[in-house]
């Protein structure tokens, strides 16, 4: 028994070989349909997700006297004088700090985008979307833009009456989240309903770092001017930020040389809303010089 046994054992290898022989061949056939069917449909899903359109949004900050736009990407202007090295141009005063949304669409077909705004995110409360009025000027004109394939277009917004309603609103909500700071990203809204955010993340010299923009006001590093605050306050959407610009010059200069504040009202046919607005500009134009005469009055160094 003990031979038999130590017989099989070394037959084992010979009947194994034996018995590959006798398989079939390997259905390379059938492999090779399988892999081109398994690439055909690949392909197909690709062209499903790129064949459309493709949006990409890109936030960046700046100013702007209302001819000519200063931007950058967010990071630039956490230290005021990094912006100076990068961008050679400056802006005279009176300006205002922006933001400028830019969506790209890198589809073959056409897209609708609309409702851009800035989202804002504080510790763990909610998240607060934020939107104004374009300004006239610089950008697109409306807040609804259709994009042919591989064409761009800017959303330009103040970027001051942004920060206020997004302070006030987390304001409103459960103080745990008021230790963290205030971080805000770009967004827009699809044709479809979809909404397409500027990029939470990138990637330099292999790190990935926080791409969202730590809220930082102003952004130059400087208190805003008496005009650039009155224009801020009374902004007309309708207007372009330029003529606002130099209307409020216009009222500080007129008001500091004694015109009388009822030579500077609007003439006949000028809307009530308007007429409002103007006013509005004139009082608080009176108000800061009067607290002016004050501090120098009370303070002779100044």
């Amino acid at each position: 028994m003990m031979i038999d046994g130590c017989v099989a054992q070394l037959l084992q290898p010979i009947v194994n070989d034996v018995t590959s022989a006798n398989e079939p061949p390997v259905p390379w056939t059938a492999i090779l349909t399988a892999a081109a069917a398994a690439l055909g449909l690949g392909w197909t899903i690709l062209a499903w997700i790129y064949g459309g359109s493709r949006l990409k949004v890109k936030l960046e900050l700046g100013y702007t006297d209302g001819v000519h736009l200063l931007k950058s990407v967010p990071r630039d202007f956490a230290d005021p004088m990094t912006i100076r090295q990068r961008v050679v141009e400056a802006i005279g005063r009176p300006a205002i700090d922006v933001v400028v949304l830019t969506v790209i669409n890198r589809g073959r077909t056409a897209a609708t985008v609309h409702d851009p705004s800035l989202l804002f995110q504080r510790g763990d409360v909610d998240e607060v979307a934020v939107s104004t009025a374009l300004i006239r000027g610089r950008g697109v004109k409306k807040e609804r833009v259709r994009l042919e394939p591989n064409d761009s277009c800017e959303f330009v917004m103040p970027l001051a009456p942004l920060v206020e309603s997004a302070e006030a609103a987390f304001g409103l909500q459960k103080a745990k989240g008021a230790v963290y700071p205030l971080r805000a990203r770009g967004q827009v809204t699809s044709g479809t309903g979809r909404v397409k955010r500027s990029a939470l993340f990138r990637v330099e010299l292999f790190k990935l770092t926080r791409a969202d923009w730590p809220v930082l006001m102003p952004l130059r590093g400087q208190p805003l001017t008496a005009e650039e605050q009155l224009v801020l306050q009374f902004l007309a959407p309708g207007v372009k930020i330029r003529d606002q610009l130099l209307d409020a010059s216009a009222v500080f200069a007129n008001l500091r040389d004694g015109v009388p504040e009822a030579d500077l009202y609007p003439g006949p046919g000028t809307s009530p809303g308007e007429m409002l607005r103007v006013m509005g500009m004139i009082g608080r134009a009176r108000w800061v010089i009067d607290e002016e005469k004050a501090a120098k009055s009370s303070d002779p160094a100044i």
